[in-house]
């Protein structure tokens, strides 16, 4: 359970007992009696239960500030029933635990009158917790928080901000109030009507949220297979009506939030929202992804009508954390395609501009022809412009229509700098995928693998220093270079181009023009490792191996 992560406040879900304001069943001073059932999660008697009847304004901490009425006990008999005889009357609260299994159960305003009174059958469940975030002002030092008629119990002594309210029974939490030890302010209510779901922890700030559901990564063999820790990565969660209902969400999804188990925020991007269509797809910044694991996890929120768009892509594909380029390629036809990061490295689309097709994520641009590419104006110099042995890397999923012995570039600042392309060999066939960079007055450094048609691909090629490194589909294939001379100097005042060069190429006077569809394009300034780039694969794939929900 979360709460076993969370420890971060002194906690005290107290289970009041030898106390002189408990008062055990069979020794009140009338004839009035309160009766009731408990049962198990699966029906049967819950017997053993602690069972107590608690005023329904009781603070644990100043139980004097309810004219010392006491709390009523009792344990549950073989067949799950408990009577308690009783002195007072008025409101109050059933709680039953079950000490050896901690699953609890509250029933809230019972009002006790008369001879009798019969508590309806309650069902014990596994307990949640509640984050509270505190608000401004509060005493740290001689504060606490606490739920009226339980025993539930959080003194302040943090400073972060925040502090648990553990073991809470499933259901609503009517309120929380905030007092002070000395008592010299009345306790006052700061929250209301809170969820709190078994096994999990609800977080305050997000309490108007409906619906809730787990994203979990699994990085063991039987998911993405991924051994080493990678951070800052960028997860994939596709939604379809098979994983998500969108009827309870707003059109465009405005309500969508993720958060971390402690429920820090996760910045995010919406890539595409088609309530209609059912279909989604989400980036999701996540600062840690476990290796060999399949336990952590993060919460997608949704079901606040009232909630503001909250996306934020340069978050999710941070320049800091190398992302200079990422362009979804799912914008609409004849727009600008849209960099993702916070460079702003829009690609203007040519004159017989790419068309939207169906991709390897959602939606992707279809390449075809010699006018028919993405010019990325003034990234000529910057931040994309590497030297010779620098440290990049390039990727894209690509779909190639036919092997048809032509070169086809896929990205790149010209034929002279860098690129991934589709070419011919020598003799012509097999064609192969191919990353390049050219060295001045010595030629292109070349790792290539066979390519196919037809089918999406994953391409990635890292140059570290004097080092390069070409994946397909997120396997390691080439880290040979092969040298193919030429004696022209390194052009670098090309923008970047997404589907054809923008110069001149001494292999192809048409510009080498991708034929097929192209989608995912990303250029960083870091060289991704194999795990990274595993990872990616496995995540952006059909059909993901690493994401599961729960």
């Amino acid at each position: 359970m979360i709460r076993s992560i969370l420890a971060l406040a002194v906690v005290g879900t107290m289970l009041l007992s030898c106390s002189t304001s408990i008062q055990q069943a069979g020794a009140g001073s009338s004839s009035e009696t309160v009766i009731g059932k408990i049962s198990t999660i699966d029906g049967r008697p819950a017997i053993d239960t602690k069972v107590m009847l608690i005023p329904s304004d009781y603070d644990p901490v100043s139980s004097t500030a309810i004219d010392n009425r006491k709390i009523y006990s009792d344990t549950t008999t073989e067949t799950g029933d408990y009577r308690m005889l009783v002195s007072d009357t008025g409101r109050f609260n059933v709680l039953a635990i079950q000490l050896s299994l901690g699953t609890r159960s509250l029933i809230s305003g019972i009002f006790v009158h008369g001879d009798t009174t019969g508590v309806q059958p309650c069902t014990l469940k596994a307990p949640g917790a509640i984050k509270v975030i505190l608000p401004a002002g509060v005493d740290t030092l001689n504060g606490y928080v606490y739920i009226p008629g339980t025993t539930t119990l959080a003194r302040l002594s943090s400073t972060k901000g925040y502090v648990i309210l553990d073991s809470v029974p499933a259901g609503i939490a009517s309120s929380i109030y905030y007092g002070l030890e000395s008592g010299s302010v009345a306790p006052s209510p700061i929250l209301d009507s809170i969820p709190v779901l078994s096994g999990d922890t609800t977080i305050t700030t997000y309490s108007a949220w409906k619906f809730s559901k787990r994203c979990y990564f699994n990085t063991t063999a039987s998911g993405a297979g991924v051994s080493n820790t990678v951070l800052h990565f960028p997860v994939l969660v596709r939604l379809t009506a098979a994983n998500f209902s969108f009827s309870g969400t707003r059109k465009n999804g405005e309500d969508i939030r993720f958060i971390k188990a402690d429920g820090s925020p996760c910045a995010y991007e919406i890539e595409r929202w088609d309530s209609a269509g059912a279909v989604a797809e989400v980036w999701v910044n996540v600062d840690t992804v476990f290796g060999s694991d399949n336990a952590h996890y993060v919460k997608m929120l949704w079901g606040n009508p009232n909630a503001a768009g909250a996306a934020n892509a340069g978050a999710v594909f941070d320049t800091a954390n190398g992302f200079q380029g990422v362009w979804h390629l799912s914008d609409p036809d004849l727009a600008n395609v849209k960099d993702a990061t916070g460079n702003h490295f829009d690609g203007t689309p040519s004159d017989t501009a790419p068309v939207a097709a169906i991709g390897a994520i959602g939606i992707a641009k279809g390449f075809k022809g010699p006018s028919s590419y993405f010019d990325m104006k003034n990234t000529a110099s910057g931040k994309l412009n590497f030297p010779e042995n620098g440290v990049y890397t390039l990727s894209a999923w690509v779909y190639a229509d036919t092997l048809d012995n032509k070169f086809h570039a896929i990205v790149g600042k010209s034929d002279n700098q860098y690129f991934l392309k589709l070419k011919p060999y020598y003799p012509p066939n097999p064609m192969r995928w191919e990353f390049a960079e050219f060295h001045d007055m010595v030629g292109w450094q070349i790792t290539d693998t066979l390519a196919t048609a037809q089918q999406w691909k994953y391409l990635v090629g890292v140059r570290q220093g004097a080092n390069q490194f070409f994946y397909l589909d997120g396997v390691l294939v080439d880290t040979s270079i092969e040298i193919r001379a030429d004696s022209v100097a390194r052009y670098t005042g090309d923008d970047v181009t997404i589907g054809k060069f923008l110069t001149y190429s001494a292999i192809d006077a048409g510009y080498c023009p991708f034929s097929g569809k192209i989608d995912e394009v990303r250029i960083s300034s870091v060289a991704r490792s194999a795990d990274w780039i595993k990872l990616c694969y496995m995540n952006q794939k059909t059909p993901d191996a690493l994401l599961s929900f729960k």
